[in-house]
Protein backbone atom coordinates (compact mmCIF):
# COMPACT_ATOMS: atom_id res chain seq x y z
CA UNK A 1 0.00 0.00 0.00
CA UNK A 2 2.86 2.32 0.79
CA UNK A 3 4.18 1.84 -2.71
CA UNK A 4 0.75 2.37 -4.19
CA UNK A 5 0.24 5.63 -2.35
CA UNK A 6 3.62 6.94 -3.45
CA UNK A 7 2.83 6.08 -7.04
CA UNK A 8 -0.38 8.21 -7.02
CA UNK A 9 -0.18 10.97 -9.57
CA UNK A 10 0.28 14.62 -8.51
CA UNK A 11 -3.00 15.71 -10.01
CA UNK A 12 -4.86 13.50 -7.63
CA UNK A 13 -3.38 15.20 -4.62
CA UNK A 14 -5.70 17.69 -2.84
CA UNK A 15 -4.81 21.43 -2.94
CA UNK A 16 -4.39 22.38 0.68
CA UNK A 17 -3.46 25.81 1.99
CA UNK A 18 0.08 26.18 3.15
CA UNK A 19 1.49 28.51 5.73
CA UNK A 20 2.30 32.07 4.63
CA UNK A 21 0.36 31.56 1.37
CA UNK A 22 -1.19 34.72 -0.10
CA UNK A 23 -4.85 33.91 -0.63
CA UNK A 24 -6.17 37.52 -0.92
CA UNK A 25 -6.18 39.89 -3.93
CA UNK A 26 -2.94 41.01 -5.40
CA UNK A 27 -1.64 44.26 -3.91
CA UNK A 28 -0.20 46.83 -6.30
CA UNK A 29 2.67 48.68 -4.78
CA UNK A 30 2.58 52.48 -5.25
CA UNK A 31 5.22 54.13 -7.40
CA UNK A 32 8.06 55.93 -5.80
CA UNK A 33 8.56 59.73 -6.06
CA UNK A 34 11.34 59.29 -8.63
CA UNK A 35 9.11 57.16 -10.81
CA UNK A 36 6.27 59.68 -10.69
CA UNK A 37 8.75 62.45 -11.59
CA UNK A 38 9.94 60.48 -14.60
CA UNK A 39 6.35 59.92 -15.71
CA UNK A 40 5.48 63.63 -15.42
CA UNK A 41 8.62 64.61 -17.39
CA UNK A 42 7.75 62.07 -20.06
CA UNK A 43 4.19 63.44 -20.32
CA UNK A 44 5.48 67.03 -20.58
CA UNK A 45 7.88 66.01 -23.35
CA UNK A 46 5.03 64.31 -25.20
CA UNK A 47 2.88 67.45 -24.78
CA UNK A 48 5.65 69.67 -26.19
CA UNK A 49 6.10 67.36 -29.15
CA UNK A 50 2.38 67.41 -29.84
CA UNK A 51 2.37 71.24 -29.75
CA UNK A 52 5.29 71.37 -32.21
CA UNK A 53 3.48 68.94 -34.48
CA UNK A 54 0.33 71.10 -34.32
CA UNK A 55 2.32 74.23 -35.24
CA UNK A 56 4.19 72.63 -38.11
CA UNK A 57 1.39 70.59 -39.64
CA UNK A 58 -0.23 71.80 -42.88
CA UNK A 59 -3.51 73.71 -42.92
CA UNK A 60 -5.50 71.24 -44.95
CA UNK A 61 -8.69 73.29 -44.71
CA UNK A 62 -7.01 76.28 -46.37
CA UNK A 63 -5.32 74.08 -48.99
CA UNK A 64 -8.61 72.40 -49.86
CA UNK A 65 -10.43 75.73 -50.15
CA UNK A 66 -7.77 77.08 -52.54
CA UNK A 67 -7.91 73.89 -54.57
CA UNK A 68 -11.69 74.14 -54.87
CA UNK A 69 -11.38 77.75 -56.12
CA UNK A 70 -8.90 76.69 -58.80
CA UNK A 71 -11.27 74.12 -60.24
CA UNK A 72 -12.98 75.52 -63.36
CA UNK A 73 -16.67 76.03 -62.90
CA UNK A 74 -18.82 73.61 -64.77
CA UNK A 75 -21.69 75.29 -66.52
CA UNK A 76 -24.96 73.94 -65.28
CA UNK A 77 -27.24 72.54 -67.93
CA UNK A 78 -30.05 74.87 -68.89
CA UNK A 79 -33.51 73.79 -67.98
CA UNK A 80 -36.07 73.18 -70.67
CA UNK A 81 -38.05 76.24 -69.57
CA UNK A 82 -35.02 78.53 -69.82
CA UNK A 83 -34.13 77.13 -73.24
CA UNK A 84 -37.64 77.89 -74.42
CA UNK A 85 -37.43 81.47 -73.10
CA UNK A 86 -34.13 82.10 -74.91
CA UNK A 87 -35.48 80.63 -78.13
CA UNK A 88 -38.62 82.79 -77.95
CA UNK A 89 -36.55 85.91 -77.30
CA UNK A 90 -34.28 85.22 -80.29
CA UNK A 91 -37.27 84.61 -82.53
CA UNK A 92 -38.79 87.93 -81.44
CA UNK A 93 -35.55 89.77 -82.25
CA UNK A 94 -35.35 88.19 -85.69
CA UNK A 95 -38.99 89.09 -86.35
CA UNK A 96 -38.37 92.74 -85.43
CA UNK A 97 -35.25 92.80 -87.62
CA UNK A 98 -37.13 91.47 -90.65
CA UNK A 99 -39.99 93.92 -90.11
CA UNK A 100 -37.97 97.11 -89.46
CA UNK A 101 -34.32 96.74 -90.50
CA UNK A 102 -34.01 94.17 -93.27
CA UNK A 103 -33.70 95.80 -96.68
CA UNK A 104 -33.38 99.30 -95.22
CA UNK A 105 -30.39 101.38 -96.32
CA UNK A 106 -28.39 102.76 -93.35
CA UNK A 107 -28.55 106.48 -92.68
CA UNK A 108 -24.85 107.09 -93.27
CA UNK A 109 -25.07 105.53 -96.74
CA UNK A 110 -28.04 107.76 -97.58
CA UNK A 111 -26.03 110.78 -96.45
CA UNK A 112 -23.07 109.79 -98.64
CA UNK A 113 -25.39 109.37 -101.62
CA UNK A 114 -26.87 112.83 -101.07
CA UNK A 115 -23.42 114.41 -100.85
CA UNK A 116 -22.29 112.68 -104.02
CA UNK A 117 -25.44 113.76 -105.85
CA UNK A 118 -24.86 117.37 -104.83
CA UNK A 119 -21.22 117.21 -105.97
CA UNK A 120 -22.24 115.86 -109.37
CA UNK A 121 -24.84 118.60 -109.72
CA UNK A 122 -22.26 121.29 -108.91
CA UNK A 123 -19.77 119.83 -111.37
CA UNK A 124 -22.32 119.85 -114.16
CA UNK A 125 -23.49 123.36 -113.30
CA UNK A 126 -19.92 124.68 -113.36
CA UNK A 127 -18.86 122.72 -116.40
CA UNK A 128 -17.36 124.91 -119.17
CA UNK A 129 -19.45 125.70 -122.17
CA UNK A 130 -18.01 123.89 -125.18
CA UNK A 131 -18.89 126.91 -127.38
CA UNK A 132 -16.93 129.32 -125.10
CA UNK A 133 -13.34 130.18 -126.20
CA UNK A 134 -10.53 128.84 -124.01
CA UNK A 135 -9.06 132.31 -123.34
CA UNK A 136 -12.37 133.65 -122.10
CA UNK A 137 -12.92 130.66 -119.84
CA UNK A 138 -9.41 131.00 -118.42
CA UNK A 139 -10.02 134.65 -117.59
CA UNK A 140 -13.31 133.79 -115.91
CA UNK A 141 -11.63 131.18 -113.73
CA UNK A 142 -8.93 133.67 -112.77
CA UNK A 143 -11.52 136.25 -111.80
CA UNK A 144 -13.51 133.71 -109.79
CA UNK A 145 -10.44 132.71 -107.81
CA UNK A 146 -9.37 136.31 -107.31
CA UNK A 147 -12.80 137.34 -106.06
CA UNK A 148 -13.44 134.21 -104.03
CA UNK A 149 -13.61 134.83 -100.27
CA UNK A 150 -10.52 133.82 -98.37
CA UNK A 151 -11.24 130.98 -95.90
CA UNK A 152 -8.84 132.59 -93.40
CA UNK A 153 -10.63 135.94 -93.52
CA UNK A 154 -12.46 136.80 -90.27
CA UNK A 155 -16.10 137.82 -90.38
CA UNK A 156 -16.54 141.52 -91.17
CA UNK A 157 -13.06 141.87 -92.72
CA UNK A 158 -11.68 142.01 -96.24
CA UNK A 159 -8.28 140.98 -97.51
CA UNK A 160 -5.87 143.66 -98.71
CA UNK A 161 -4.53 142.94 -102.15
CA UNK A 162 -0.86 142.08 -102.50
CA UNK A 163 0.18 145.31 -104.24
CA UNK A 164 -1.34 147.50 -101.56
CA UNK A 165 0.19 145.38 -98.80
CA UNK A 166 3.70 145.73 -100.23
CA UNK A 167 3.40 149.49 -100.79
CA UNK A 168 2.15 150.00 -97.23
CA UNK A 169 5.01 147.90 -95.90
CA UNK A 170 7.58 150.03 -97.76
CA UNK A 171 6.01 153.23 -96.46
CA UNK A 172 6.10 151.97 -92.86
CA UNK A 173 9.77 151.08 -93.15
CA UNK A 174 10.56 154.59 -94.43
CA UNK A 175 8.57 156.19 -91.63
CA UNK A 176 10.39 154.16 -89.01
CA UNK A 177 13.75 155.13 -90.46
CA UNK A 178 12.73 158.79 -90.27
CA UNK A 179 11.80 158.43 -86.60
CA UNK A 180 15.14 156.83 -85.83
CA UNK A 181 16.90 159.70 -87.61
CA UNK A 182 15.06 162.26 -85.48
CA UNK A 183 15.93 160.26 -82.37
CA UNK A 184 19.61 160.36 -83.25
CA UNK A 185 19.53 164.17 -83.56
CA UNK A 186 18.31 164.67 -80.01
CA UNK A 187 20.94 165.86 -77.51
CA UNK A 188 22.42 163.27 -75.20
CA UNK A 189 21.46 165.21 -72.10
CA UNK A 190 17.71 165.60 -71.83
CA UNK A 191 17.43 167.46 -68.56
CA UNK A 192 14.60 169.64 -69.77
CA UNK A 193 10.99 168.45 -69.74
CA UNK A 194 10.52 169.27 -73.43
CA UNK A 195 13.38 167.03 -74.53
CA UNK A 196 12.16 164.13 -72.40
CA UNK A 197 8.66 164.40 -73.87
CA UNK A 198 10.03 164.57 -77.43
CA UNK A 199 12.12 161.48 -76.86
CA UNK A 200 9.21 159.55 -75.34
CA UNK A 201 6.99 160.52 -78.28
CA UNK A 202 9.54 159.32 -80.83
CA UNK A 203 10.03 156.03 -78.96
CA UNK A 204 6.27 155.49 -78.94
CA UNK A 205 6.01 156.12 -82.71
CA UNK A 206 8.89 153.73 -83.41
CA UNK A 207 7.14 151.00 -81.41
CA UNK A 208 3.89 151.57 -83.34
CA UNK A 209 5.76 151.43 -86.64
CA UNK A 210 7.38 148.14 -85.61
CA UNK A 211 3.97 146.61 -84.82
CA UNK A 212 2.55 147.75 -88.18
CA UNK A 213 5.58 146.41 -90.06
CA UNK A 214 5.14 143.06 -88.32
CA UNK A 215 1.49 142.90 -89.46
CA UNK A 216 2.09 143.90 -93.09
CA UNK A 217 5.02 141.49 -93.37
CA UNK A 218 2.57 138.56 -93.25
CA UNK A 219 1.52 136.98 -96.58
CA UNK A 220 -2.15 137.80 -95.87
CA UNK A 221 -3.42 141.00 -94.28
CA UNK A 222 -7.08 141.62 -93.45
CA UNK A 223 -8.75 144.90 -92.58
CA UNK A 224 -12.18 145.63 -91.17
CA UNK A 225 -14.85 146.25 -93.77
CA UNK A 226 -16.43 149.72 -93.91
CA UNK A 227 -19.93 148.29 -94.31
Amino acid sequence: ETHRSSARPQSARPNFLHAHANTGPEYVRSQSAAGSRRASMSSSVDLTRSQIDNNTKLDYVKINSQWVKSIPKVRKPMSAELVEQVRTKNEQKMKEYHEKQKGRVPDYIEKIKEQRTQELYNERANAPDPDCPIEQRTQELYNERANAPDPDCPIGHVRIDEEKRLSTLRQLELTRAEFEKKMSHLPIRNDSLTLRRAKEELEKKIIEADEAIKIFSKPKVFMRSEE
